[in-house]
Formats: C-alpha cells, structure tokens, sequence
C-alpha cells in the first residue's frame, strides 16, 4: 500500500521525477545510452576545432609527442583534449624584451680599462624556428636574455670606456648582435634577432661628475689641438705664399740674367765681326772706350799719325755743357787752328 493512499506524507516531486527517470532508463537502457554517445562526440568534436590567426602558427603534440609544427592559418581540427594539443605562438610579430638589472637600474658593466658602465638594452627578435623555440630549450627567451647579455659583457670588456660612451655605440650593438645570432644558433633557440639597441649607456651616479671633468677636459683639449692645427694652417699658406714670390722673383731675375748675357753675346759677335773686318779701328775704339771709362772727366786729343803735338791749355775749350768726347785733328792742322 502507498503512502499516499494510507493517508501519509505525500512524495515529493523531485523524487517521482528520479523514479521516472529511471523506469525510463531500465526500459529504455540502449536508446539512452545512444543518445549519450551521441552528445558526447558531437561535443568533442565541437571542442576539437580551433582558429589560427595570421601572423601566428601553430604546433601539435599528440599524446605528448610533436605530431606537425607548421599549422598555416585558418579554421583547423584536433582530437579532443587528452589527445592532442595545440601550441600557438606570434611568429609573425617582432617581440621586445628588456634587457636590465632590475626594474630601473641598468646593467652594470666594466668597459676594457676597467671602468664600471651602467647600460640598459633592448632586444627585437622574432621566432623563425617553432618547432625550436618550443622544444629545443626550456624557456627560449630566458636562453635569449642570458646569451645577449653575456656577448654585451664581452663586447663591453673590449672597448676603452671612451669610445663605449661617444663612437662605439653602433659598433657594439652590431657585434652584439652578430655574435649572439650565431650562440643562438648554435643553441637550436629558433628565435631570430632583428636589432640589439643600447638605449642609453651611462656612468655611475657616483662617478658623474668625475666623468663629466674628464669629457669637459677632452673637449678643451681637443678645441685646443683645432686651435692650433688651425693656426699651423694659416702659417703654411703663408710661407708657402712668401716662398712662390720668392720664387717668382728668382725666375725673373734668372730671366733677366739671361737676356742680358745674350744681350751681351749679340754685342760681343758682333764686335768680333766688325774686328775682324777693320782690326786696327776696332782696337782704337776700344781703347777710346776703356780711356773714357776710366777717366770720364778727361778731354781726349786724337792726333793723325806722325802729327807734331802743339797743344796750348789755355787755349782748350771748356764747357760744362760741351759733350767731353775726344777731339780728332786731322794732319796739317793744330790746336791754334780750330
């Protein structure tokens, strides 16, 4: 006899659905179980697609194991969870890590003449190798950080702390980057670096102003070395114009020398042919010349040969204005003649 009909508590409604249930079930036991797999594969396969969007890739492992690592973009399809597993990751994106001691002080770095250098750098990469970056090393960009900054510790170590803060910055981001490329390589890292930049590189905040006193006496220094290479310049070009006047004024004395040597050779070739035709003239005038020269004052008398001298001196001509040339006779004649 039921409860309800002895006039006890009534059943609940939850417990008649439950008894419902499973009269339902016991007479219905394949149909359900049907059903059941059913939902459960419809499920499954619902929670086995997946999207890879571009720019990304995607790697498969299944049952723990690599099965593809070169998932193209798109609507794609794995087995269920427990099976396979998706691995997805921005290939085609640069990625940015900061390199640096904590979160505001830089490294700190001792350049080749041992002095300490606070730098602080940035790495862009990329991964080029998935299949790499996911298995070939347990935190890719962890092996990323240690191996960049040890290459920057050796670059630093190589370079005088002069050039590591003025002209070497560039040099040293390209052999950072060169030389941890090829570590990295070497590592199977599967990342690829696209720029190493030093942001800023930087002496101690105690050694600042030391730093800033030697700056400031290079840059006197150097002014200084400008000052006086200047000044040398200036010297030379004005000795090296003195020596071309100098010279200028050489050539045309050498030339004038010259003229007047051949001046004189005309005038000696043609003396000689003028000897050479009246020899006993030409002698006496030369001898004319000579005397004229040595006594400029004197007043010649030319008598003609075998002619007796009859010379009166007061009875000479003097005029200043008179050319003193010599005073021919000719024979029968004298001086009280004239």
């Amino acid at each position: 006899m039921s409860p309800e009909a002895g006039g006890g508590n009534p059943t609940p409604p939850s417990v008649r659905w439950i008894r419902h249930g499973r009269d339902v079930l016991r007479r219905r036991r394949g149909t359900v179980l049907a059903v059941a797999v059913a939902c459960f594969l419809v499920l499954s396969a619902l929670s086995g697609l997946y999207t890879v969007e571009n720019g990304e890739s995607a790697a498969v492992l299944r049952f723990g194991r690599l099965h593809h690592d070169a998932v193209e973009p798109g609507l794609r399809f794995r087995w269920p969870q427990g099976i396979e597993q998706v691995i997805k990751a921005r290939t085609g994106e640069i990625s940015r890590l900061e390199i640096h001691r904590g979160e505001s002080a830089g490294l700190s770095l001792l350049t080749g003449d041992e002095n300490l250098i606070e730098a602080n750098l940035v790495v862009q990469y990329r991964i080029g190798d998935l299949r790499d970056a996911l298995f070939a090393s347990e935190d890719a960009e962890d092996l990323l950080r240690h191996v960049v900054t040890a290459t920057l510790v050796e670059a630093f170590a190589a370079t005088p702390v002069d050039e590591v803060l003025t002209s070497a910055k560039t040099a040293i981001q390209n052999k950072v980057r060169q030389t941890a490329q090829q570590r990295l390589d070497d590592c199977r890292s599967g990342l690829v670096l696209v720029a190493i930049n030093l942001q800023s590189v930087n002496p101690p905040r105690e050694a600042e102003g030391a730093f800033r006193a030697v700056s400031d006496a290079r840059a006197q220094a150097a002014q200084a070395i400008n000052n006086a290479q200047g000044e040398k310049d200036r010297a030379l070009r004005i000795s090296r114009g003195e020596a071309d006047r100098e010279l200028s004024t050489s050539r045309a004395a050498a030339d004038n020398r010259r003229s007047e040597a051949a001046g004189s050779a005309q005038r000696f070739l043609s003396l000689l042919k003028q000897k050479r035709a009246a020899p006993q003239l030409t002698r006496i005038e030369l001898y004319n010349q000579v005397i004229q020269q040595v006594l400029p004052n004197a007043r010649l008398v030319i008598l003609a040969p075998g002619e007796p001298l009859r010379l009166e001196l007061q009875q000479l001509p003097v005029d200043d204005d008179q050319d003193a040339g010599p005073v021919r006779i000719p024979p029968g004649r004298s001086m009280d003649d004239r």
